[in-house]
């Protein structure tokens, strides 16, 4: 059984050092635009959240790589309404915080011995850590019946300049646009008329990071 385990080592060992060679983890974080997709006929205001993250990227070949990771978002949708009952114009709010896990392939359109520009596109698995809302009263109360996973597409562009050896600084424009309807509004004060109103995520972010290639 040593015998075996050692011939295969020993038949590995040429893809490993490759792979560390073509190995790198990374740590980003940044401000990012986010809103919510939806008619609740309220006046949007601007929305910023932000994201970090932990990442790790194997390089294919030269020019294709494939890239996971793990990270905080917080996201949400700032309002400004007008009520019945008010001349007064009242701010309204919507707060999303995900744990998000990434699976993108990144395309290396330039790819110099100290620069690197790439284009990024794949999915996002998106779990809610926590929700908050901020919403006045009106004919009853508003309920938000909040999915607790969401799914959402990702492209990027990235830039990467070369430091030293190993290391790496690199700035990422990313957007994100879920797939699947994260909540629906309903009045409790008359149900079957009220109408449903269902949201999905966008965020478009700037993050800037760091990374370390083996």
């Amino acid at each position: 059984m040593a015998k075996i385990f050692a011939i295969i080592i020993c038949l590995l060992a040429p893809g490993i050092i490759l792979a560390q060679e073509r190995f790198s983890v990374g740590v980003s974080a940044g401000p990012q635009y986010t809103t919510l997709s939806n008619d609740l006929g309220y006046e949007r205001k601007l929305t910023v959240g932000y994201a970090s993250s932990l990442s790790a990227a194997y390089d294919i070949t030269k020019h294709v790589g494939i890239e996971t990771g793990i990270g905080i978002s917080q996201q949400g949708q700032n309002y400004k309404v007008k009520y019945w009952y008010s001349d007064e114009y009242e701010d309204q709010s919507v707060k999303l915080k995900y744990l998000f896990i990434p699976v993108c392939v990144s395309i290396h359109i330039i790819d110099k011995p100290r620069q690197r520009c790439s284009v990024i596109a794949g999915g996002r698995y998106n779990s809610l850590l926590e929700f908050e809302e901020n919403f006045a009263m009106y004919e009853g109360s508003y309920m938000s019946e909040y999915h607790k996973t969401d799914m959402s597409v990702i492209l990027g562009l990235r830039d990467e300049i070369k430091i030293s050896e190993s290391f790496w600084i690199m700035a990422t424009l990313m957007s994100s646009t879920g797939i699947k309807t994260i909540y629906k509004y309903h009045c409790q004060g008359n149900p079957l008329d009220a109408p449903k109103v269902y949201s999905k995520n966008f965020t478009l972010g700037l993050d800037l990071g760091a990374s370390y290639r083996f």
